[in-house]
């Protein structure tokens, strides 16, 4: 299978000074910090409508990328997301990556914009950014995509046992038990170096909806807030990231050496 990101699903290279995994998220905080001032001028302006939020993502992108903003209706939808827009035609098996859906949760109580809570907002805009500026992360995910089956998927792994309140140690027994003994040998890295790649998206974005929200309500300190929850050590990310690496490195280490005495 051959992938391809277009032009359009990824950041002109001048925003990139260093191409490091550092100097993209460094890229990608950028790219946030002119968002989230740019929503705020509409918000003083009482421009405080959802389609300025695509005016926000046009602005920062310099119009050129595709990417389609959606408001998702509380009552209907549970989460918002950031989502592959792909060509629908494969030719000889080549998926290709046009732009991004980006849906966002609206009608929540305490709006911030235009509906949308400046956490999610901002979440999601780290979700969106990083996948424009790190095409591998994309291309990782649609090859892991392409194992999914009836007996095993990976995603239902990713969603139900790191993106919940697992204590460290059980998820560290799921964890080997799933790749060791119900994942194929020959995918197990290429299964665990998507999980790494999510998990550090998943902790860059809810910082950045923390980061973000504390500045927003510290524009307004007047204003009765609910409590904030940090949710990267509500769900022991940091701890699952580190076995995922750890693990990643075993099996990293193990194939070589099999690999050297064949």
């Amino acid at each position: 299978m051959t992938i391809i990101i277009a032009n359009s699903a990824r950041i002109n290279a001048k925003y990139i000074k260093n191409g490091s995994v550092q100097g993209r998220y460094e890229c990608v905080q950028k790219l946030e910090d002119k968002f989230y001032t740019r929503i705020n001028q509409y918000k003083n302006r009482n421009k405080c409508t959802f389609d300025y939020i695509k005016n926000a993502y046009s602005y920062v992108l310099e119009g050129n990328k595709t990417v389609v903003t959606h408001p998702l209706n509380a009552d209907t939808a549970n989460y918002s997301g950031v989502w592959l827009a792909e060509n629908p035609e494969r030719k000889n098996g080549t998926r290709t990556i046009l732009g991004y859906f980006v849906e966002l949760l609206v009608n929540r109580k305490n709006e911030d914009f235009a509906g949308v809570s400046i956490d999610t907002l901002m979440h999601e805009s780290d979700h969106l950014f990083s996948y424009l500026t790190n095409p591998k992360y994309i291309k990782r995910m649609l090859k892991v995509s392409e194992y999914e089956n009836e007996k095993q998927s990976y995603e239902k792994f990713f969603v139900n046992n790191i993106q919940s309140p697992m204590k460290p140690e059980e998820f560290k027994t799921k964890l080997y038990h799933f790749i060791k003994i119900d994942t194929p040998d020959e995918i197990q890295i290429d299964v665990l170096q998507n999980f790494r790649y999510k998990l550090i998206n998943e902790i860059n974005a809810y910082n950045a909806g923390m980061k973000y929200t504390t500045k927003y309500r510290n524009l307004n300190p007047d204003k009765i807030y609910e409590p904030y929850y940090n949710q990267v050590e509500v769900l022991n990310l940091n701890e699952k990231l580190d076995i995922v690496t750890k693990l990643t490195e075993t099996s990293i280490a193990e194939t070589r050496k099999s690999a050297a005495t064949s």
